[in-house]
């Protein structure tokens, strides 16, 4: 059988192929993301506190309409990394807090920044489903995935380029988790 013949000439795609094709342009996306990640962090240098202003702009209306609570405290500092690609490990630790959600709770999502001696840490923490130690031991691995609630959106590349950019960036990714209560991750 011929790709031709899964889908008739002038018929409609069905919502599997729709589906489909979703999941493969965001695993595209995601791939072509964690391949650019240290050509791009190398030169770039940001203010933690703008990223996250713009940040709280889009995540905001989310948080709100979950009806949880979004609370953001970060000092503004000059850290080795492109705005571009610190919006794009935040995003999608955010977006996990609000994925990643106990249904019975409204979310909880907080993201804090503050010099630490020497070096910069930037927290985005969740009152979500947590992880257990298997799963944080394996989070960060290419197209892991939780396999608690496979309809869950994602390509299991996110938490991937998360570490890939804060590497590149000089620095590293930890999880603190416990099932029930929450994640925290600090970059």
């Amino acid at each position: 059988m011929c790709s031709s013949d899964l889908v008739p000439d002038g018929a409609p795609p069905s919502a599997t192929v729709e589906r489909a094709i979703e999941r493969m342009d965001v695993l595209i996306r995601d791939l072509l993301s964690l391949s650019r990640v240290e050509a791009r962090t190398h030169d770039g240098i940001c203010d933690p506190a703008s990223v996250v202003a713009g940040l709280q702009d889009d995540l905001s209306p989310r948080v709100a309409a979950a009806a949880g609570s979004l609370r953001v405290e970060v000092e503004p500092a000059r850290v080795c990394c492109t705005e571009g690609l610190l919006t794009e490990a935040l995003t999608n630790l955010a977006d996990n807090a609000l994925k990643y959600r106990r249904p019975d709770e409204p979310p909880r999502v907080a993201l804090t920044g503050r010099a630490v001696g020497r070096r910069y840490e930037l927290r985005v923490a969740d009152n979500g489903i947590g992880m257990s130690i298997d799963e944080k031991r394996q989070a960060f691995a290419p197209f892991y995935r939780a396999r608690r609630d496979p309809s869950t959106p994602g390509s299991g590349l996110g938490l991937s380029i998360v570490k890939r950019i804060a590497e590149a960036a000089g620095g590293g990714v930890a999880i603190d988790s416990a099932l029930g209560q929450g994640t925290t991750f600090v970059m």
